[in-house]
């Protein structure tokens, strides 16, 4: 559930967003029954790079792969504007410098919190990830919490009635 938008993607956007996972888990599920399947889910981020060509054209560079912590390290040194996404279940960062706009979409606590409880959501079998070593620790304490200690979706939901971030989950 993951590379919605790839390293040659033409155009900028999320590794996974929320809306795009849950549409392909959706119908992965008309196939695999869901005690059988196991949502994957990126622990790495895209960096966007858009120039604007002389026809006014928008080229979008070979995205450079972040570690959760590199983007955060990214954000900080260039001050980048950081706003809640509702349709991608993200935090999405942008900042501009050496005439192109850097765009990114960042995995965190939060976005692992609202892929992690589609598990419980659809009956899945559990999660995996791709790659280890570019999470931050708090994303261990979330997936524990959400494969290990909740029980149902409703459960989830509820622990996360307050979380504004949770708020955009569905409830089919």
């Amino acid at each position: 559930a993951y590379d919605q938008h790839w390293s040659t993607s033409p155009v900028a956007g999320s590794v996974a967003q929320l809306s795009w996972v849950e549409r392909k888990l959706k119908r992965t599920l008309e196939m695999i029954e869901p005690q059988k399947l196991i949502l994957g889910i990126p622990f790495y981020i895209r960096l966007w790079e858009e120039r604007t060509d002389e026809s006014g054209r928008i080229k979008v560079s070979n995205p450079k792969a972040l570690t959760m912590e590199e983007a955060q390290r990214l954000i900080q040194e260039n001050n980048a504007d950081v706003k809640w996404d509702e349709e991608s279940g993200q935090f999405y960062a942008e900042y501009k410098s050496n005439g192109a706009l850097y765009k990114i979409w960042l995995e965190d606590e939060n976005s692992i919190n609202l892929k992690s409880s589609l598990v419980h959501k659809y009956g899945l079998a559990g999660t995996a990830a791709w790659r280890r070593g570019s999470e931050v620790e708090e994303v261990w304490q979330v997936l524990n919490e959400n494969l290990k200690n909740i029980e149902s979706y409703q459960q989830w939901k509820q622990k996360n009635s307050g979380n504004v971030y949770a708020n955009n989950i569905s409830t089919g």
